[in-house]
This record gives C-alpha cells, sequence and structure tokens, in this order.
C-alpha cells in the first residue's frame, strides 16, 4: 500500500501537469503535421511512455538503492523533455515556418536546427544530474575544448563516406557484371 501512496504523491501535480501538457503536445502535433508527415509524432509519444514507465520504475525501486533511484529519475526526466523538444520543434517547423516560407526549407536546415534542440536538453538533464555541462566542453582527457567532439564528427563524416564510396563501387561493379 506503501508503493501505491506513494507513486499516487509521487509525481505531484507538477508533473502531471507536464505529462498532460506533453500529450496535449503530442495531439496537436498530429493536427498540425501534413498527412505525408504525421509519423513524425510517433518519437515523442514514445519518449512521453518511456518517462511514464521510468518514473514508474523509480517509484518502485526499494528505498535502499537511491542510485538507481536517481537514475531513473534523471532517464524520467530525459525522456520527457526530449518528448518537449521534438513536439516544439516539429509544431513550430510544420505549423509556423513552413507556412510562412514560399520554398520548403532544406533538410539540413531543419536537422541542424533540431540538433540544436537536444543539445540544449542534453545541457539541462547533465546539469540537473549535477553534472557541469560548461566544464565537458572547456576540458577534455584528450586534447582539451571541442577537440573530442570535433574528432567523433569528423570519424563519423570519414565512416559514411566510406560507406558510400564502397556502396557506389559495389554497385558499379554489380552494373558491370550484369552487361
Amino acid at each position: 500500500m506503501d508503493a501505491l501512496n506513494e507513486m499516487l504523491h509521487g509525481f505531484g501535480l507538477g508533473r502531471w501537469a507536464a505529462v498532460i501538457a506533453a500529450g496535449l503536445m503530442v495531439l496537436v502535433l498530429r493536427g498540425v503535421l501534413p498527412p505525408e508527415h504525421r509519423r513524425q509524432a510517433t518519437a515523442p509519444f514514445v519518449l512521453l511512455v518511456l518517462h511514464v514507465v521510468t518514473r514508474l520504475l523509480a517509484i518502485f525501486v526499494p528505498e535502499d538503492d537511491p542510485t538507481l533511484r536517481r537514475v531513473l529519475e534523471i532517464g524520467s526526466m530525459a525522456f520527457l523533455l526530449f518528448s518537449f523538444a521534438r513536439s516544439g520543434f516539429l509544431i513550430t517547423i510544420h505549423a509556423v515556418v513552413m507556412r510562412r516560407l514560399t520554398r520548403p526549407m532544406p533538410k539540413i536546415f531543419k536537422d541542424l536546427l533540431q540538433v540544436l534542440v537536444y543539445v540544449a536538453v542534453v545541457l539541462a538533464v547533465l546539469s540537473h544530474a549535477g553534472v557541469e555541462p560548461g566544464s565537458l566542453l572547456t576540458t577534455s582527457r584528450w586534447g582539451g575544448g571541442m577537440a573530442m567532439p570535433a574528432r567523433c564528427m569528423a570519424y563519423q563524416m570519414r565512416s559514411r563516406t566510406a560507406e558510400a564510396m564502397t556502396s557506389r563501387r559495389s554497385k558499379s561493379v554489380m552494373n558491370q557484371t550484369t552487361r
């Protein structure tokens, strides 16, 4: 019975209001998106469900394991914030920006804006978790500053370029053998 009481009071009114607001945003998103883009509303909904599941799991974790409870609470908050971020981004792009533009916005710009929104959420979650996000950007064991993220991005670009080249070569070889 204590777990049930904790579950009912553990969410708190503010938590339920946030969940309801995120759910309403998902519903608005379904109405705002053009039919060919409605599938994009799935991610915010799944993130919202993950928030509720991790929050419930955190409530039922025994008192003698505060670390697991803290991890689940931080994860729960992250899922909720990512749901808000994705819904808000899609509503803003499709309901406001795309309707005012004469030509469609290039996908690369939308992707870059979405990355910036996600970075803001990650920084907020790290800050809530007790990590100073600024210290991650200014100091690094492997070279300092933004060197490590830049190396990671360069590696990803190199890997994808190699994959694309390999794919093109194999297609051209297949085309030559079929002639």
